[in-house]
């Protein structure tokens, strides 16, 4: 019984040991990958109808944002929606509808139990509507409908606060509602501008981070190839803002040193780069902590390709290091692409051709297309992360332009065939 007791006392001294040696990072860190967390993540980019212009960096705003989800927050990455390009049903779906009550969000919060954390980000268009309303704008709705088929901002809130499981509930939209966008024109009219106030039994819970006030527009960050809110928001939830000046150095961000920080750095970029006015909105407790140092540091922001800046006069970031997530990493490549609707057809076509079902060549990559990319490439050896390279992408679009080709020389022979049988019907008319 005595040796039994001093082994469990050595084991015990033993792992304490493994603990100081490791300075504590190790249990922190997977203390922290034990959070109870649930995130939608939605990327809205590429938009059906002609007159809607792109969102140039949502998915690669939406990929980034995924990524300190789980690296930084530890959330399971199966408890992370990540929605590209969705549309109004899917939006619908997992966020909630005004006829039910159930939604995949309160379905999978329920499964987690109470005390969960629930965080909601957003890239993409924003709509202004009729009386006083705004939206967010799935990828199918045309703009005869933009203000009457959207999501509306106010539904949102109200889905969100019936969440009474919901430990707290963090809102990030990079979007703006003045009927404008850095892309052009959404909808006719004057813009309105509506401040959604967050329903009575979540606004002790609910904290919401908007990339503009009033009928401001979201400005894009060309040099970083994301949104300018939301590459100034991951600096500072990758610890940027702590202590900076609006706050505590005390290894915790709150919403409110984020705000300070995204008026310090986002607003006078936005004017220094476009000359517009851009202020970010916060709505909801400002000292809630969004993000804490593990182990007494911040986990570097992972690097950006060459290129990607800083705002003029801004401290240089430590060296940030280098992550090989290979899906993250093949999503930004195939963004950086620059694929145009009639190029993610011909692919489309490519691969329904060798064998490989893409759905309808409509230039869409949809779960479909990816599920397809994927397969292809596991068939040819590649890495399956379902994102094209650049010569990968190069070759299904050859073999579709090839399909193309063989296809328009097919009805071509047929339109000569039919033309030679109209003459000759037509001479044997004739001679009747």
């Amino acid at each position: 019984m005595r040796r039994a007791a001093l082994n469990r006392i050595g084991r015990v001294l033993l792992a304490a040991g493994v603990l100081a040696l490791c300075g504590g990072a190790v249990w922190a860190k997977d203390e922290g990958r034990s959070r109870k967390g649930l995130a939608v993540i939605i990327g809205n980019q590429v938009y059906e109808h002609k007159d809607i212009p792109r969102v140039d960096y949502a998915l690669r705003d939406a990929a980034a944002f995924k990524r300190y989800v789980i690296e930084v927050l530890g959330y399971a990455e199966e408890n992370v929606i990540h929605l590209e390009n969705a549309k109004t049903g899917e939006m619908l779906k997992v966020l909630g509808n005004p006829d039910t009550r159930m939604s995949d969000i309160r379905a999978r919060l329920t499964m987690q139990g109470k005390g969960t954390e629930v965080i909601v980000y957003y890239s993409g268009h924003g709509v202004p509507g009729k009386k006083g309303r705004s939206y967010l704008l799935p990828v199918d709705v045309p703009p005869s409908r933009a203000r009457t088929a959207g999501y509306p901002i106010e539904l949102l809130y109200e889905k969100l606060g019936e969440l009474e499981g919901a430990a707290s509930v963090r809102v990030f939209l990079d979007t703006c509602f003045s009927g404008s966008s850095e892309g052009g024109r959404l909808v006719t009219g004057s813009p309105v501008w509506v401040e959604t106030a967050l329903p009575d039994v979540a606004a002790e819970r609910m904290t919401v981070l908007t990339a503009v006030t009033r009928t401001e527009i979201a400005t894009w960050d060309r040099s970083a190839r994301h949104g300018l809110f939301t590459h100034h928001l991951l600096d500072a939830l990758y610890g940027e803002a702590d202590g900076d000046e609006y706050g505590t150095k005390d290894g915790k961000v709150t919403a409110r040193e984020v705000k300070g920080y995204l008026d310090r750095y986002m607003t006078p970029q936005a004017w220094l780069a476009n000359e517009r006015e851009q202020h970010a909105t916060l709505t909801g407790p400002g000292d809630v902590v969004l993000t804490e140092a593990v182990g007494g540091e911040f986990l570097a922001r992972p690097k950006l390709e060459a290129g990607a800046g800083r705002v003029v006069g801004k401290e240089e970031a430590k060296p940030a290091e280098v992550r090989t997530d290979p899906v993250a990493a093949a999503s930004l490549e195939e963004e950086g692409l620059g694929l145009d609707r009639e190029a993610r057809a011909l692919i489309q076509r490519g691969l329904g051709s060798l064998g490989f079902d893409a759905g309808p060549a409509d230039g869409l990559f949809g779960k479909k297309t990816r599920k397809a990319i994927r397969e292809w490439q596991r068939k040819k050896g590649f890495d399956s992360t379902a994102y094209l390279g650049q010569e990968q992408a190069a070759v299904l679009k050859e073999v579709g332009e090839a399909v193309e080709r063989e296809a328009a020389e097919r009805a071509r022979r047929r339109a000569e065939s039919e033309r030679l049988a109209r003459e000759a019907e037509a001479r044997r008319q004739a001679e009747l």
